[in-house]
């Protein structure tokens, strides 16, 4: 029988606190779970390599977890996902995820956004993490997500699988490159697929991608080592470095991206005013109103103002653009094809001041740029 040599600090360790249920990771060097069991973290994507990372974050101890997805749970996840059932088809997949993962380990808090990452995460929420990791399965997920972390001023850390590759890559904002810096121009036309001509959002067919449960665990397993390493203050891979995890044959192998000078994600939202208002209680212009010398609100998403029918004029609309607009295209009085007004910002005179910031699809805390006579300001909704 193998036997270990007690190190010459074990004597020093407190052997009560070894007999809890971290007792085993208390053991390894430099491990703090006090760090651990204080972590922030937000999970996008609860598939299937969601799956292996929520489960590894809970059994570890990660104090807070959030996690956010607007898919449900289908049978071709349960050979995946550890945390699903049959029983659970059908389900919101954070929700199912979150109740999972609490039975796993009763410690930990965990919290779930059945929702878009687009539409339902405020940059609030995503700002009190202190980590993000993004377990997503399109380009044009992780182009939200980074400029949410970039805004939000949040490190975060990448993961993508296929049948068998995983990578994983770290950003940090105003440190290196972003995902963005990253992006070919491939990346970019699969971005822009997603807006028809008349710049409607389209739900393009979902794309099956070829996947086992082997390298989501491998990747996710990668993701949450390094996502440790932040927390102890450390880190492995540096912010733009991508870690490229092969089973055919087996290799591991690592680049580093480049910065982009002129990248349009490199802004952060710093809050310089807060307002204790749910966007479902407060209009545009009682925001504009509460914010000195304020001449207008800057949305980071569309506004569908109204239809406009050349025949029959025009029908006002008021919320957010969203990929159901599209079936509203056709006028319902000449059935003639009508062409979306789009706007991003909202003025005190203009009717959609008057408006909640719910209704035109603005999320709970939410961060939102102002302008004022002497220059932008963001507002962060703490209500």
């Amino acid at each position: 029988m193998n036997t270990i040599t007690p190190t010459a600090s074990l004597p020093e360790l407190n052997f009560e606190l070894l007999e809890d249920r971290y007792s085993r990771q208390r053991l390894i060097a430099s491990w703090d779970q006090d760090k651990v069991a204080k972590a922030r973290i937000l999970v996008a994507g609860a598939g299937a390599l969601g799956n292996e990372v929520l489960k590894n974050v809970a059994l570890i101890g990660i104090g807070s977890i959030l996690i956010i997805d607007f898919d449900r749970v289908e049978i071709s996840n349960l050979s995946r996902s550890v945390l699903f059932r049959e029983e659970d088809i059908g389900e919101p997949k954070a929700a199912t995820a979150a109740r999972a993962l609490q039975r796993l380990n009763p410690d930990i808090d965990v919290s779930a956004i059945d929702g878009d990452l687009e539409c339902d995460l405020g940059l609030g929420q995503l700002g009190e993490c202190d980590l993000v990791l993004g377990c997503l399965d399109s380009i044009h997920a992780r182009w939200v997500l980074n400029r949410a972390c970039q805004r939000a001023g949040r490190p975060w850390i990448n993961a993508g699988i296929n049948a068998t590759v995983g990578e994983v890559c770290t950003y940090a904002p105003q440190s290196g490159p972003c995902y963005e810096c990253g992006m070919t121009q491939q990346m970019w036309q699969q971005i822009h697929q997603r807006r028809s001509c008349m710049l409607l959002p389209k739900k393009l067919p979902l794309r099956t991608i070829p996947t086992t449960s082997v390298i989501a665990s491998l990747t996710a397993a990668l993701q949450v080592n390094e996502a440790l390493k932040r927390i102890h203050g450390e880190q492995q891979l540096s912010p733009g470095e991508m870690l490229l995890l092969s089973l055919e044959p087996y290799a591991l192998s690592s680049f580093s991206m480049v910065a982009k000078r002129d990248c349009l994600a490199h802004e952060i939202y710093s809050p310089s005013v807060s307002l204790d208002a749910p966007p479902d209680e407060i209009t545009v212009a009682k925001l504009l109103a509460r914010i000195p010398d304020a001449i207008v609100l800057h949305l980071d998403f569309d506004i569908l103002e109204s239809w406009l029918c050349r025949q029959c004029g025009e029908e006002p609309v008021g919320r957010r653009l969203a990929g159901e607009s599209g079936k509203e295209r056709s006028c319902p009085q000449c059935n003639s094809e009508r062409t979306p007004q789009l706007v991003h910002e909202i003025r005190p005179s203009d009717w959609l001041a008057g408006r909640s910031l719910a209704a035109l699809g603005v999320p709970i805390r939410a961060i939102l740029r102002v302008g004022t006579t002497v220059g932008i300001q963001c507002v962060e909704l703490t209500g």
